[in-house]
This record gives C-alpha cells, sequence and structure tokens, in this order.
C-alpha cells in the first residue's frame, strides 16, 4: 500500500510508466501495488531512491554491521517467512549436508537478517551459502501472492494449510477477514479455486490391508555353484531384499544344492513368500544374463596382482568375478562387463590376443535354476504379453519377443534384462553437475586429494517417461567423493557421461526416507561421506 499523502501523483505516474506489469488500485488515500514479488521488490527500491534512502539488500548483498556482518544475508520478510514455512526440509537438508545451522540474527517488518554458522571442523559454509542462496532465487523468480476472503474458505484452516503446502507449495495466511496466499504465481490460481471447493480438504485416510502369505512357498532349492556367484555381485540387492521384506535369510547346503529360506524377524507381517519370490527373480536375471571367458596366457599374472585388478574394477562398478587357474584367467559378468574387464586385462597384464582361439566364451550353465514359469508362459512376448509372433531373439542375452514389439519398444535395452544395445538415455530431470578438488584425502587413498561432486536437480513437473506425468516432484542436492588420482578422474569422466544420458538420478520414491514423487538416486551407486559407511 502506498500512502498518496506520501507519494505526489508525479511519482505514481513514473511508477506507472516504469513498472507497467504492476497494477495499481487506488482509493480516498492510498494505492494498493499488486505484482510479482521480484517486480514489488524493484519498486521498494526505486522508491527509496526518490526518497534519498539506499536500496534494501537483497539476498545476493552481505549485511556490514550486524553481528558478523560478513556473514549474514539479507532476506525481504514475507519472502523468508515464506521459504522457511513450505521449503522447511530443503533448509534441514542443506544443515545436516554441509553441517551448517541457519540461524536467524535480526528481524524488522521489511527484512530479515540470517546467518549460516558452521557446526564442526568439516562444516562448509560457502557451500551451504551457495546452495542456500540458488534455492531462494528459484523461488523469487514467480513468487506472488494473492487475496480471498475467509467465506471462500470451504474447509478448515488447518487441513486448507496443510492441503495448500503439499499441492501447491502455497502459505496460507489470516489477515482479519481475508486470506493471503502466497506462492508460485503458476500455483496461486489454482490455489484459489481449490479453496473455494471442498479439494482442499485431506484425502481420507487409508484403509489398513492385511497381507497373507500363508500356503505359499518361501522356501528355493538353488545350485551351489549359482548360489556363489549371485552372493558375490548381489550382496547389496540381497540385502536390501532382505530389509524390505524384513526376513532373514538362511541357507543349508544339500549336495550340490543350496536350500535358502526366508524367516520373518521382529514380528513384521509374514512376507517370507514374496522375498522369495523376489529372489528368484534375482537369481534368474542375475544367471541367465552371465557368460563365462577363459583367457589363456596368463601363466605370470600372480594371485595378489589379479586380487588388486579385480578390487580395482569392483571400485569402479565393474562387477566381474575372476576366478585364477594356472596359465588362465575365467572372468563372470553380464556380456557388456565381460567385453570391457577382458580389455583392461589385457591392457594391464600386456596379455596379446589370441590368435588361434584358444580362448573359450560360453553362456553360464542355467539348467538348474528354480522353475519359475510354465513352458506356455514361456513362449509369450514379455512385452505384448500374447502369444509370439514372427519370433526375435536379441544377440546378447537371447530373450525372445515379437518382431513388431522389439521394433516398437522404444529403450535401447532389452526388456527383459536391461542388457544395453546402444545409446542408453535415462529420464533423469534436467540440473547441473559441478566438481570441486580438495587437499583432503579420502580413507585408503592417502595423499591424492579428493574431487568433490555436486549434484542440484529443481523441483519440476514429471514428464511422460516419470510415474505421475504432469505431477510435481521434489528435487535434491547431493555431493559425492572421489580420489583424485588417475582411477578417481576416469570414473569422474564415466559419471559425467552417465550424468549426460541422464542416469545418474530419476523420479521415484525414496527407499530411505519413503518420500513419494521426489528425485531419487538411479542405482549408480557414489561415495556420499567423506568418511565411514552408511552409519555416518
Amino acid at each position: 500500500m502506498l500512502n498518496t499523502d506520501a507519494f505526489p501523483k508525479e511519482i505514481l505516474q513514473e511508477i506507472s510508466q516504469t513498472f507497467p506489469s504492476l497494477k495499481m488500485m487506488p482509493s480516498e488515500s492510498s494505492v494498493e501495488v499488486r505484482g510479482s514479488y521480484k517486480m514489488i521488490e524493484k519498486l521498494h527500491d526505486f522508491l527509496q531512491k526518490k526518497l534519498g534512502g539506499a536500496a534494501t539488500p537483497s539476498v545476493h548483498d552481505e549485511v556490514d554491521g550486524e553481528e558478523d556482518g560478513g556473514e549474514c544475508l539479507n532476506l525481504q520478510t514475507a519472502l523468508y517467512e515464506y521459504f522457511t514455512a513450505i521449503y522447511r526440509e530443503e533448509v534441514t537438508t542443506i544443515e545436516n549436508r554441509f553441517n551448517v545451522k541457519v540461524t536467524e540474527v535480526r528481524r524488522s517488518k521489511d527484512a530479515t537478517y540470517i546467518k549460516l554458522k558452521p557446526l564442526g571442523p568439516n562444516s562448509s559454509v560457502e557451500k551451504a551459502k551457495k546452495i542456500f542462496i540458488n534455492k531462494v532465487q528459484a523461488v523469487t523468480k514467480d513468487w506472488s501472492q494473492k487475496e480471498a476472503p475467509m467465506s471462500a474458505m470451504k474447509a478448515s484452516l488447518e487441513d486448507t494449510k496443510q492441503y495448500m503446502k503439499e499441492h501447491h507449495k502455497t502459505l496460507v495466511i489470516v489477515d482479519g477477514g481475508r486470506i493471503i496466499l502466497q506462492g508460485p504465481e503458476r500455483e496461486l490460481t489454482l490455489a484459489v479455486q481449490a479453496l473455494q471447493t471442498k479439494e482442499s480438504r485431506p484425502p481420507p485416510p487409508r484403509r489398513v490391508i492385511t497381507i497373507s502369505s500363508k500356503d505359499k512357498k518361501s522356501e528355493v532349492l538353488v545350485d551351489a555353484r549359482h548360489m556363489d556367484i549371485l552372493k558375490k555381485l548381489k550382496s547389496r540387492e540381497i540385502e536390501e531384499l532382505q530389509q524390505k521384506y524384513r526376513v532373514r535369510m538362511d541357507e543349508e547346503s544339500k549336495d550340490r544344492n543350496v536350500s535358502v529360506t526366508f524367516t520373518t524377524v521382529n514380528g513384521a507381517p509374514d512376507l517370507g513368500a514374496h522375498a522369495c519370490h523376489s529372489f528368484t527373480s534375482l537369481l534368474q536375471s542375475t544367471i541367465m544374463n552371465l557368460q563365462r571367458k577363459t583367457i589363456n596366457g596368463t601363466l605370470g599374472i600372480g594371485e595378489e596382482a589379479l586380487a588388486e585388478f579385480s578390487s580395482r574394477l569392483w571400485k569402479g562398478g565393474v562387477e566381474v568375478i575372476l576366478e585364477h587357474e594356472k596359465g588362465s584367467v575365467t572372468l563372470i559378468a553380464p556380456p557388456i562387463l565381460l567385453d570391457f574387464a577382458e580389455e583392461k586385462l589385457r591392457e594391464i597384464f600386456q596379455i596379446q590376443s589370441a590368435a588361434s582361439g584358444g580362448d573359450t566364451d560360453e553362456a553360464m550353465d542355467t539348467t538348474n535354476l528354480p522353475d519359475r514359469k510354465t513352458s506356455a508362459e514361456e513362449e509369450k512376448c514379455p512385452i505384448c504379453l500374447d502369444q509370439i509372433r514372427n519370433k526375435k531373439a536379441l544377440k546378447k542375452c537371447k530373450h525372445e519377443f515379437c518382431t513388431d514389439c522389439l521394433q516398437k519398444w522404444v529403450k535401447p535395452v532389452c526388456p527383459v534384462c536391461s542388457v544395453p544395445y546402444g545409446v542408453v538415455i535415462g529420464n533423469q530431470p534436467a540440473g547441473t553437475m559441478t566438481t570441486t578438488t580438495s587437499s583432503m584425502s579420502l580413507p585408503g587413498y592417502p595423499g591424492c586429494g579428493s574431487i568433490a561432486i555436486d549434484y542440484n536437480i529443481p523441483d519440476g513437473i514429471q514428464q511422460k517417461d516419470h510415474p505421475n506425468p504432469g505431477k510435481r516432484f521434489r528435487g535434491t542436492c547431493r555431493s559425492a567423493y572421489l580420489p583424485n588420482n588417475a582411477e578417481g578422474r576416469e570414473v569422474l569422466e564415466l559419471l559425467k557421461k552417465a550424468f549426460d544420458q541422464k542416469l545418474i538420478f530419476t523420479v521415484g520414491d525414496s527407499r530411505t526416507t519413503s518420500a513419494t514423487d521426489c528425485v531419487t538416486w538411479n542405482d549408480i551407486h557414489h561415495k556420499t561421506n567423506t568418511s565411514g559407511g552408511s552409519a555416518m
């Protein structure tokens, strides 16, 4: 509101000409100005200059003369209250990630001064400040407000506040007999419409569904050799499976087989049969996709050298089993990893390619895999789920489909086992990947410094290849670390390639927080802490 006694008509006319996007609504003694937050901020600076004052600093500016002045940031108070209410989880994420605390130094009606205080020797105030400012700037691009009378609200105030926060990123403020809605301009129109309907009520509570595994099998007999390979290649997936279904996996040797049993723990619902089914699927998809290759001419390679080579492969995400026999090395892995591991093995140990065909390349023996499908189901196309017509088998994995279905399949990977047959492009939302180097060493890599990777994926709208097209998703800020040596730099280039191909992140449900419609890791594992394991 502008008091017409304080501002002559000439200034009001100049405002109208300088800021044509602002709506000016005059009354008897004042003029109400409406518009985006960004334009209102510009108007505020304009008027202060006209009245001989200094412009109020924005979030970019640091404040001199305040407590620890060089560390303080200045935000408009209304924006600060909105940001901390709607983006509380993002603020907490920044605090935890960089080991800082966002504290309020001083507040007035117009401005709030905040400081990011370090909480320990591993705090990163500058990085936290950069991420915080970028987030605030992204919010202020289209931040605005609308008013509505109290009579327009059909649900209770608390239900309305919760609904607007979750569905429209909108803050509800009650001022006398009116309601003020603050949030993204594109959401405010929808928020006003929802305010006047019963949509602002929360959804009814979900029914409790009882899951029963009665009369379903929670035990499977596995070839001992297959079990050994599975545990080496998929130990993390097996651990996640036990956590997901809250079961314990027990093994008992039976001749050349292993009896695998899943037992419920901690009084959880009995999901042993579901765990058994998932385990069988994991076993089949893993073993059926493996090949063995024996490389001859490796007589001079010692056990220690080969173990170190294997360790380097696994640290780089190339999960290959190496078996050393006298004069030969056998590699077991999916075809694409097998070729890469063979190339590196020959390069490092200077093994020439066998011109005489002495090397052997064969598929894994899958004759003792547990049955999962009937013979009739085996003839069904995995894409259309109908009988296969004009059968076509993929060269690497040998899975079979209808020729027409395979031609219409949009992804350059096998629909069953995801073996790539071209350049794979994921559904990662737009974002940035930046890197910095540090003299700090990572555990196990002394004296070479480290590389820090910062990923920033802002909030957005889900696209057609996401779980809920048209619905909003919550972005993320993540950090990861690599040793700054030849191996680490090589992995960094691979990660950059994966980021460019939109493979690092995806939109879905978080395994750790159970949050829905958010950006999550896409199974390319990163080291996200400079010390310790998952507990730290």
